[in-house]
């Protein structure tokens, strides 16, 4: 299971504490832990309908160019992209 996207699902009793279901919104895995207590954050579930939608259409099947992207400069994608622009 993913420990970024789990949601309390359930707590109940157990001789060695408590039960907690966990619940991945993603892919709908449920596991049981037994822990001494439960704390609660309140998130958010991205919406990432058109991504997905998209995603198929794009040149690069939506993949982040990470090196560009961590030295703040533009993704080749981009220069190809105006590249195409300027030629239509």
């Amino acid at each position: 299971m993913s420990r970024r996207t789990p949601r309390l699902r359930e707590v109940r009793r157990h001789p060695d504490g408590l039960v907690a279901v966990l619940r991945n919104e993603y892919t709908g895995d449920s596991v049981q832990r037994v822990v001494d207590q439960v704390v609660i954050e309140h998130g958010t579930i991205p919406n990432d309908d058109v991504y997905v939608e998209l995603k198929g259409q794009s040149i690069n099947d939506g993949e982040v160019d990470l090196d560009a992207l961590i030295q703040i400069t533009p993704q080749q994608l981009m220069y190809d992209a105006r590249r195409i622009a300027l030629t239509i």
